[in-house]
């Protein structure tokens, strides 16, 4: 009797420790809700902060060699407040005198571009803080009449436009900042109506108000 109650008993424990043993090891490797990540590394060390933002802009630059004002207008997704990738667009607001018209007749030089912009952020954690960033697009410098009218295609001259751009940004609120900015604009196949490509290339300062998800 005594033997077949401790054969009972091992037997018993035979068949039960695998399960006791690898349970309490699976607890025991279970991380804790609050222990930091330590497997591979990661593209994001967290869950990404998606934002965005659009707002008007105003600078000074150089057409034909004339000063005056560029109007922009610039909306950009964001991510973790750092990177922004989007559109903008500029039109030259300045009446610049061009070449006459074949009749004579006096005609205005008429200038817009866009495409897509990118920007990288530093230092976002103090009140003003960096940023370095590139627009890539295309344009069109258009000869119009100054007596109004059909504008004839042939006045139309179409180019590319890369600037690097370096801007300081200062958030007001969570939702508003403004922005200090200064670049260079390359400009490549202007060939046209006695315009090369040095009447389009001019330095670029300004500034800009944007509002969104910051």
């Amino acid at each position: 009797m005594p033997h077949a109650l401790a054969r009972s008993i091992l037997l018993t424990g035979l068949m039960t420790w695998p399960g006791v043993v690898f349970g309490q090891a699976a607890v025991a490797e279970a991380p804790a809700a609050n222990e930091p990540y330590s497997g591979p590394p990661t593209l994001f060390r967290k869950e990404p902060q998606l934002g965005g933002y659009v707002g008007p802009s105003l600078a000074f630059t150089r057409f034909d060699r004339q000063p005056g004002t560029l109007l922009g207008l610039e909306a950009c997704f964001l991510l973790n407040h750092t990177i922004a990738f989007g559109a903008a667009g500029y039109l030259w607001a300045t009446e610049t005198r061009g070449p006459l018209a074949s009749d004579g007749s006096s005609q205005n030089l008429e200038v817009f571009y866009g495409g897509t912009v990118f920007r990288y952020s530093f230092f976002t954690d103090f009140l003003v803080y960096p940023s370095a960033g590139a627009f890539l697009g295309a344009g069109a410098g258009t000869l119009v009449p100054d007596a109004g009218g059909r504008v004839p295609r042939s006045n139309t001259d179409t180019f590319f436009v890369f600037e690097p751009q370096l801007s300081l940004h200062s958030n007001i609120t969570r939702w508003a900042r403004v922005t200090l900015q200064a670049g260079y604009r390359l400009a490549a196949g202007v060939s046209r109506f006695g315009y090369d490509e040095g009447a389009y290339r001019a330095a670029t300062l300004g500034g800009a108000v944007q509002v969104g998800r910051l």
